[in-house]
C-alpha cells in the first residue's frame, strides 16, 4: 500500500527534496490503512442499499411484451398490476432524493 501511495513522489515537483509531499506520506501512512478499511464498508453498505432496489428495475432486464402476454390474461390481472404499480409510485415518493 505504501508503495502505491508513493507514486505521486515521481513526478517532477512533487517528489522533490523540498517537497513536503514526501513527509506527509511518511507521517500519515498508518492512517491509509483505517482509509481503506473504512471504504470498503462503505462500498459494502452501497452493495446492500442497491440490493434492497433490485425490485425497482427488474423491468429493465426482462423483455416486457413476452411478460404481459404471458402473465395479463384477464382484466383482474391487469386491474391487481395498476394497483401494484400505484403502491410502488407511492413508496418511490417516500425515498430520500
Amino acid at each position: 500500500m505504501r508503495k502505491f501511495i508513493s507514486i505521486p513522489n515521481h513526478f517532477r515537483g512533487v517528489g522533490d527534496d523540498n517537497s513536503i509531499f514526501p513527509i506527509m506520506i511518511d507521517q500519515n501512512s498508518a492512517g491509509f490503512i483505517t482509509v481503506y478499511k473504512k471504504a470498503e464498508d462503505l462500498f459494502q453498505r452501497l452493495v446492500d442499499v442497491q440490493d434492497q432496489f433490485k425490485d425497482w428495475v427488474v423491468l429493465g432486464t426482462v423483455d416486457l411484451e413476452k411478460l404481459i402476454d404471458t402473465h395479463l390474461q384477464t382484466v383482474p390481472d391487469w386491474e391487481r398490476n395498476f394497483r401494484a404499480i400505484k403502491a410502488k409510485g407511492r413508496e418511490a415518493e417516500k425515498l430520500p432524493l
